[in-house]
């Protein structure tokens, strides 16, 4: 089920943060408050929103205008009527945690996720590997191929 209401709401916030009108923490608030009633494409923003804060993120010039280029495909999906297909599957998601849990990767994934290290942390290999196997393209999130970013680029979404 697609809520446009909830979803350009979500689309205009995540704009003015982008733009930099309002802080992560009003941007966040806005997001959260959002009713989710069975559009996933709202609740997995809200999920997907916590990596804005400063305090996870690397904030050099490349990661700012990565942020914003990721922050408009999250716009250009949320202002199209695009089912969002990517499969939520918690098992294996509280699976990963478990492992990370015993492994002591935490600590070690969050260091280098916050310093300037180009190479991907374990986190991101597991989740990309997974990716190729639902045969889903993560740098293109929340689109779950080229062909759903294509069909959703076609036109203004803005105008």
């Amino acid at each position: 089920m697609i809520d446009r209401t909830s979803r350009r709401q979500a689309a205009g916030t995540l704009r003015r943060y982008a733009a930099g009108l309002i802080e992560f923490d009003e941007c966040n608030d806005s997001l959260q408050a959002l009713p989710v009633d069975g559009d996933l494409a709202i609740k997995r923003t809200q999920d997907a929103a916590w990596w804005l804060e400063e305090d996870f993120c690397p904030r050099g010039e490349d990661s700012i205008r990565a942020e914003r280029r990721e922050m408009a495909l999250w716009v250009l999906f949320l202002l199209r009527d695009e089912e969002y297909i990517w499969p939520t599957d918690r098992k294996f998601h509280f699976l990963l945690l478990i492992f990370m849990l015993l492994s002591g990767l935490i600590i070690i994934e969050y260091i280098r996720a916050i310093s300037d290290s180009p190479s991907p942390t374990l986190m991101e290999k597991i989740e990309r590997w997974r990716a190729r196997q639902l045969g889903g393209d993560l740098d293109l999130w929340p689109f779950f191929n080229q062909q759903q970013l294509a069909r959703a680029s076609v036109g203004n979404p803005f105008g």
